[in-house]
C-alpha cells in the first residue's frame, strides 16, 4: 500500500471509526472464513452492556482461520 493511500485509511478510520481494505483476504481465505460462521455463532455472546448481552460476537473470525 502506497503512502497516499494508507493516510486515506488512516483519515477514514479518524472520520468513521472504520475502514474498507479491498483485497485483504484471498477468495480462499474468504471461503475458510465462510465456513467457521456456523462454527463459531450461537456461543459468543456479548460480554457486557456496551457489547449488548444478547448481541452475537465474531469479532477477529478473520483471524481464526479454524
Amino acid at each position: 500500500m502506497d503512502s497516499n493511500a494508507l493516510k486515506l485509511h488512516c483519515d477514514a478510520l479518524a472520520q468513521q471509526g472504520y475502514t474498507l481494505l479491498p483485497g485483504f483476504l484471498s477468495a480462499a481465505q474468504l471461503q475458510r472464513i465462510k465456513g467457521l460462521f456456523d462454527q463459531w455463532l450461537g456461543g459468543h455472546r456479548g460480554r457486557n452492556t456496551f457489547e449488548g448481552q444478547s448481541t452475537e460476537r465474531i469479532d477477529t473470525l478473520a483471524a481464526r482461520e479454524g
